[in-house]
């Protein structure tokens, strides 16, 4: 990853490590509203710097553990082409290293440290996932079987040319919807791993004007989108199996491995109640009670205790209700 952008961004001259175009990721759409702060301030640069420093290495990370056989040397650029929109968006090299880029009125925007970390590993998910050669698979493909068809129907050159144009149009927009859903979801593991709130990082949604649910539209309705995030971050699952791999993934990190308890429950969304106590009898039944009575499901709710030489007796429940609560209010349920 370079630094050569970043450092032409603090001194806000118009030198920045050139992108060199090629096949991008397709970038949200942006609300047409009152003018907004198009460059950034001092304050907004360190804040950048700093989120950069804390998501690159991470997006690395789970680069090389999902894709081993990816370029996972992401580069991270700042796009300061005047009259650019807000926007962020990922794009190869020509020799396929992959670069994340951010426009300045993008970097002046985003209202808070977990905006942006949510943006930069959504935008690191797209190349993990292999979006870029999908999208050209599915376009090539759209391709040949609209033009194969109006060939065979006998149709002037001029014709065929123009239904290959429409069938990689098709193609390529025939999953892009998933694509950013599946974006949304790893972008979310990203963001939490490298220590931000992604549910409040995808607050960034509420800028967005809403696209719907359009036929051959690029991008899902919003509240999917969002939906999404919490589901991920709250350790969505939707079977037992589910459930243990994320118990299971939890308990790899030392902090979590450590405590003295990790209390939990799930209303799985066939209504199947899920609990454990491990050892903190009558906790899990606690927080499962509560997610009946909010009737949240395929939310995995984990409570941990750390034993510090102080016995809280019956007040050790309240403080499993009150860590519950505190995710339901998260939840705005």
């Amino acid at each position: 990853m370079r630094w050569l952008s970043l450092v032409g961004l603090v001194a806000l001259v118009g030198c920045v490590d050139v992108v060199e175009q090629g096949p991008v990721s397709q970038p949200a759409p942006q609300a047409n509203s009152r003018p907004k702060a198009t460059t950034p301030t001092r304050a907004q640069v360190n804040q950048f710097i700093s989120v950069v420093q804390r998501v690159e290495p991470i997006a690395e990370r789970e680069c090389r553990a999902r894709s081993p056989r990816a370029n996972c040397d992401f580069r991270i650029v700042v796009d300061d082409r005047p009259g650019q929109p807000p926007n962020a968006y990922q794009t190869l090299d020509r020799d396929g290293q992959p670069i994340l880029a951010f426009t300045l009125p993008l970097i002046a925007q985003v209202r808070n440290q977990d905006e942006l970390a949510f943006v930069m590993g959504h935008e690191a998910a797209h190349h993990i996932s292999g979006h870029i050669p999908r999208q050209q698979q599915n376009a090539a493909a759209g391709a040949i079987l609209l033009g194969g068809l109006a060939a065979i129907t006998g149709a002037s050159q001029t014709i065929v040319d123009q239904a290959v144009d429409i069938g990689a149009g098709v193609g390529a927009r025939s999953y892009s919807k998933n694509f950013e859903l599946e974006a949304d979801a790893l972008g979310t593991v990203i963001t939490h791993n490298a220590g931000y709130n992604p549910v409040r990082g995808a607050e960034f949604f509420s800028q967005l004007p809403d696209p719907g649910n359009r036929f051959l539209g690029t991008h899902p309705p919003n509240a999917q989108r969002v939906e999404t995030v919490r589901r991920v971050a709250a350790g969505a699952a939707q079977s037992r199996e589910a459930v243990d791999e994320f118990l299971k993934a939890l308990k790899k990190d030392k902090k979590f491995a450590r405590a003295t308890h990790n209390t939990w429950a799930v209303l799985l969304g066939d209504g199947t109640p899920l609990k454990g106590d491990d050892g903190e009898a009558g906790a899990g039944q606690v927080i499962l009670r509560m997610l009946e009575r909010a009737d949240l499901r395929d939310h995995v709710v984990v409570v941990t205790r750390w034993y510090g030489g102080k016995k809280l007796g019956g007040d050790r429940f309240r403080h499993v209700q009150d860590c519950a609560r505190a995710y339901l209010d998260e939840m705005a349920i």
